[in-house]
């Protein structure tokens, strides 16, 4: 493979992200994806938003690898995996033995579904979805009338669980804290969430965890501790993700939650860069929609020779569970101050205020949502 130019490393959200961007700001220097997938663009978020509406996996991309080929004028290298990188040569190995070259390096490889330490068999129907062949993957067990259990009450475990729902599924959630989304929304709010999604058929069962998976007389059973056993049909495990490492690792990249990287996104190497679910920006990760895309549009002008730093304005995070919909606006790390919660008829909102009675983060359930744009004004001001 010839090279040399932007290479970036992953074709999900942040990888094309990044590459739109910097052919904005430079349209001749050559560009290079590599991805272990088919390339396909397509929207994460919609993975576990998906089964009520019936669409099909193969719905889901929104362009082909031919398309963003055209769209980006890149190369574009598809179920290809680099084995290894020489960051002084800035030279890639790739798994046939060929080499790779580059000026400028960006690795966008997302994550990795975390390890759950479930004891079970091999043939155990248990799932995790992190990207569109997973899904795939998953769907085609979706037959009727399974019963489905998911295995955390974050945020991507709620999505599903309100999909599956809305689907028709029997679905019950296992979750080791007192309510949903609990490192996320106060008790009470989480509560709320819980008891919506009752109301469309989901179960829960709180501060308890899945230690094992074994053979059942009608299918499967879930050995739970201290609370007996759940049958079920299908295991959907949504107990979080990790950054993947071990292209950095490899490289002697800097790593710690993640690929730390500067305000540039500038990682401990000469020329590669980190975004996305796999970098630790500043000592921090940031994970969801709006971050990778301001991170895309800083680093897109610092490949194309106009250092840029990244700058994050509040950035909430909208879960999405139609039966009760919520919006979330942490306070950043380390700031004093106090949660203030209030009800109102169809919802609940929680504020968090400085000692001057600054609006400094928020949580919005229900018919309070909608007072999330001018809670963002009320922040810029």
């Amino acid at each position: 493979m010839n090279g040399k130019g932007v290479v970036i490393i992953g074709t999900g959200l942040a990888g094309y992200s990044v590459a739109r961007e910097f052919r904005k700001a430079d349209a001749e220097t050559a560009l290079t994806l590599i991805t272990t997938d088919d390339g396909a663009y397509y929207s994460k978020p919609q993975l576990s938003t998906s089964i009520a509406s019936k669409k099909l996996p193969d719905s889901i991309p929104l362009k082909n690898v031919m398309a963003m080929k055209t769209e980006l004028k890149a190369r574009i290298h598809v179920h290809t995996r680099i084995v290894s990188g020489d960051p002084d040569k800035r030279e890639l190995t790739m798994q046939d033995g060929s080499l790779l070259g580059y000026e400028n390096l960006v690795i966008a490889v997302g994550s990795r579904p975390r390890n759950s330490a479930i004891a079970m068999p091999d043939d155990a129907p248990f799932f995790t979805v992190n990207n569109l062949e997973d899904y795939r993957r998953f769907y085609q067990a979706l037959q009727p009338g399974k019963r489905i259990v998911i295995i955390g009450s974050g945020l991507i475990g709620c999505e599903f669980a309100n999909d599956l729902a809305l689907a028709g599924y029997s679905v019950t959630v296992v979750g080791n804290g007192s309510s949903p989304l609990l490192g996320l929304l106060s008790e009470r709010l989480g509560m709320a969430l819980a008891s919506a999604l009752e109301k469309v058929g989901v179960r829960w069962q709180f501060n308890s965890r899945v230690n094992s998976l074994t053979h059942g007389d009608h299918g499967w059973k879930a050995d739970l501790a201290a609370h007996g056993q759940i049958e079920a049909d299908i295991f959907l495990s949504c107990i979080g993700i990790d950054p993947d490492l071990s292209l950095a690792n490899t490289m002697g990249i800097a790593a710690a939650k993640g690929i730390k990287v500067d305000a540039f996104l500038q990682s401990s190497q000469a020329g590669i860069y980190a975004i996305g679910d796999c970098a630790e920006i500043e000592g921090r990760l940031r994970s969801f929609i709006l971050p990778i895309t301001h991170s895309a549009k800083a680093l897109g002008l610092t490949l194309a020779g106009k250092p840029t730093r990244v700058a994050f304005p509040p950035m909430p995070v909208v879960v999405k569970t139609p039966s009760y919909p919520l919006c979330i606006l942490p306070p950043e790390p380390g700031i004093n101050g106090l949660w203030n919660e209030s009800a109102d008829e169809d919802g609940l909102r929680a504020l968090f205020t400085d000692a001057g009675n600054r609006i400094l983060g928020f949580a919005l359930g229900g018919h309070c949502t909608k007072e999330r744009q001018g809670l963002l004004k009320q922040m810029a001001a």
